[in-house]
């Protein structure tokens, strides 16, 4: 008897296992995740091992005439990532060699044996035509061996043995064409732009009722809500919604609006009802929150406040507990059942991901596993519950995925999430509309840079290149040290820009350097791909990041004592469930507490080494420390208080009030506790800024402003879920 077909389920290539069924690719046992297009991209060259894979060929398998992306580019950008995930590059290519204007073939690969699996396919394949359904009938004919026939049974037996054979054959036509022919991936045709005025809040969940989609959109010193058609249209506010007022939420009923009124984006915001047909709005209690939304029964709200969920009735009665969490919750989704509430957590270590809880408060976990570099956030069911949208960042680029709730289903499907967007600006934030046919989402890049303030005339000139950010000058002046907003990466730069020198790697997640007093070195901090976030000193040379603290996490907001030999950090542990402020020894590298600091972050030193100011109470106020007495005072209250810098002689504190008409810059006289408004962004503003934020002063004491002219506007797309 000739032995049985063998089968292709694997391919062996250099460290590298790669899994033909699954799509898995393994590096010395270790999984490495890729997105769906590279995925995709490697299972089409490995199907083909040593053959010319041509870029039509591509194009008819990946890319279908309905997809709604560039080919050349995302088949450039799928090559380059695909590559980057095995270790190579075009010009020395050990397991993809291109071929010039024509293709890609792949090489170096070992399959565990040698014998297609076409026999098996053409088997499921027939019974699955045959079907015509989700079921398989109609199998092609079973043959019996030599010796089974000639086995003599009686009549009922022979019946027997027949229906046990056809039955064996028909279960495994059936889990092989189930195993073979899965269900097609999830993935969005039909995109339309919704809006073009690039100022939307994308941090905040549009809502939409069906018919209208609801967001925020910035408009000079205040915020509106908008309203426009999920067909496109003019958009306008909402009406009888007062600025600084967002739409959270709509009733299940569609009757009534769910309100937050804030004082500055990112602060939380007292809850309001208000009739969507008009009539006053009523506030929710006495509820401050950041995030809320209705439960599917329409009688109970569920909010975020800090690190907790809590409960309360539609009238405002029986506020109570819902559960604690690691971290601070937002973009709130329910499942069509109300059973079980999804959400973003944004924990303490810089990780944000996706988590769920049960209905009466039980069972909380996480959903996804998670890669490192990898931030999980943003997303919502569909309303029958098969699928679950949301968004996944890695590094600067944010796309929408697809997950497929557990569950029977006639045909297999993806075991993992599918990435089913690839935009070169990315997309985030999934809303789905209330027919579930399609899903709403941010798309665009934002764009910023520093600019510098004449506080004579109130123009603005840039002093970085778009994208970077986060700006401090050497104490000569000669040097700026920036960080690249897309990409993470500290960058040394000539104070005209002309030079620049990378001085850490991309994805480490540089924040706000702050050079040494004698310029030999730099303290930011830095989130290495999978560890928190940490201070960290750099050569400004280059070279290896040294770790501050070694032993400790998540210390942050460092600023040099001016003697250079001392930093002051927030420490994530100063008591009583807050940070506190201490100075580092960088000799001995032992900490000092700073008394009665707790609750205090974004410390800045003064240049004569006597105060130190430090933000309060949320950011609603600023105190002033002097060393000399160990006593704290008060100096600035308000909200929207940007970013407090020091002036070089130590007269003056510079601030913004964002919350003001034109984001106006002032500074405190701290010998007279006067205050001096001395510029705005209202040249900015007009030019078509989203926000504009103090971000610290040039050498003679001018102000640095990021300012964000957006380009993140919202999209539509129809979505195909099988």
């Amino acid at each position: 008897m000739s032995a049985s077909p063998q089968l292709k389920w694997s391919c062996h290539f250099g460290p590298f296992f790669l899994d033909l069924r699954t799509g898995e690719l393994t590096r010395n046992g270790q999984i490495i995740r890729l997105q769906e297009r590279p995925r995709s991209l490697l299972l089409a060259l490995a199907e083909r091992p040593g053959e010319l894979v041509t870029r039509a060929d591509l194009h008819e398998k990946l890319w279908p005439d309905d997809t709604i992306v560039d080919f050349e580019n995302g088949l450039n950008n799928a090559i380059s990532k695909l590559r980057e995930a095995l270790g190579e590059d075009s010009l020395s290519p050990h397991f993809i060699e291109t071929v010039r204007r024509r293709g890609y073939r792949f090489i170096g690969c070992n399959f565990d044996s040698a014998e297609p699996r076409e026999e098996l396919r053409q088997t499921a394949e027939s019974a699955w035509s045959s079907s015509g359904s989700d079921q398989v009938s109609n199998l092609p004919p079973v043959s019996v061996a030599p010796h089974q026939q000639a086995i003599t049974t009686r009549p009922r037996a022979k019946k027997t043995l027949a229906l046990i054979f056809a039955g064996v054959v028909s279960a495994t036509a059936i889990v092989t064409a189930w195993w073979l022919f899965p269900l097609p991936a999830p993935r969005l045709i039909r995109v339309a732009q919704l809006t073009t005025d690039t100022k939307i809040d994308f941090l905040v969940k549009p809502v939409t009722d069906g018919a209208r989609i609801f967001y925020l959109e910035r408009a000079g010193g205040h915020w509106n809500s908008m309203e426009t058609s999920l067909d496109g249209g003019d958009p306008q506010p909402v009406p009888g919604v007062p600025p600084n007022m967002r739409v959270m939420d709509i009733s299940p009923d569609h009757a009534t609006y769910l309100l937050g009124n804030f004082a500055s984006r990112g602060s939380d915001a007292a809850l309001w009802l208000m009739p969507i047909q008009g009539g006053p709005a009523v506030r929710l209690g006495n509820i401050i929150s950041g995030d809320a939304v209705f439960h599917p029964d329409g009688r109970h709200i569920v909010f975020a406040k800090g690190k907790a969920l809590w409960a309360v009735n539609v009238d405002g009665t029986d506020a109570h507990l819902f559960t604690t969490l690691p971290g601070g919750p937002f973009w709130l989704s329910w499942s069509p059942d109300g059973n079980h509430l999804r959400l973003t957590l944004a924990d303490e270590d810089s990780r944000v991901t996706l988590w769920e809880i049960n209905r009466d408060g039980s069972h909380l976990h996480r959903v996804l596993a998670i890669a490192s570099g990898e931030q999980q956030c943003c997303g919502e069911w569909t309303p029958d519950g098969r699928y679950f949208i949301f968004t996944v960042t890695h590094g600067a680029i944010s796309n929408l995925w697809a997950s497929r709730e557990a569950g029977f289903h006639l045909r297999r499907a993806a075991e993992r999430p599918i990435q089913i967007t690839d935009l070169p600006t990315g997309a985030w934030g999934a809303h789905i509309a209330p027919d579930g046919k399609s899903v709403l989402f941010y798309a665009g890049r934002t764009q910023s840079q520093i600019e510098r303030i004449d506080a004579k005339t109130g123009e603005m000139t840039p002093v970085t290149p778009e994208g970077f950010v986060e700006p401090d000058y050497s104490p000569d002046g000669r040097w700026i040290a920036t960080v690249n907003l897309d990409t993470g990466t500290l960058w040394k730069a000539t104070a005209d820009f002309t030079q620049r020198i990378p001085l850490s790697l991309a994805g480490f997640g540089a924040v706000f350097p702050r050079w040494s007093p004698n310029g030999s070195m730099l303290a930011l901090s830095l989130a290495p791909r999978g560890q928190p976030t940490n201070i960290y000193l750099i050569s400004a040379t280059g070279g290896t990041p040294e770790l501050l603290l070694p032993g400790t996490t998540r210390v942050t907001d460092a600023d040099w004592a001016p003697d250079g030999e001392r930093l002051v950090v927030l420490h994530p542990d100063g008591g009583a469930g807050k940070g506190a402020l201490s100075v580092v020894d960088l000799a001995t590298r032992k900490e000092e507490m700073i008394p009665f600091s707790e609750g205090h972050y974004f410390p800045h030193w003064s240049h004569d080494g006597r105060f130190l100011e430090a933000y309060a109470d949320h950011g609603r106020a600023v105190d002033l420390f002097e060393f000399s007495t160990g006593r704290w005072e008060r100096i600035l209250r308000g909200d929207g208080l940007g970013f407090p810098v020091w002036s070089h002689d130590n007269r003056y504190l510079y601030f913004q009030r964002t919350v003001e008409e034109n984001e106006p810059i002032y500074r405190l006289d701290m010998r007279s506790r006067a205050v001096e408004r001395v510029a705005d962004c209202r040249t900015g503003l007009i030019d078509g800024a989203a926000r504009c934020t103090l971000m610290g002063l040039a050498p003679d004491d001018a102000p640095l402003v990021e300012v964000n002219r957006g380009n993140r506007d919202l999209f539509r797309a129809d979505l195909n879920l099988p």
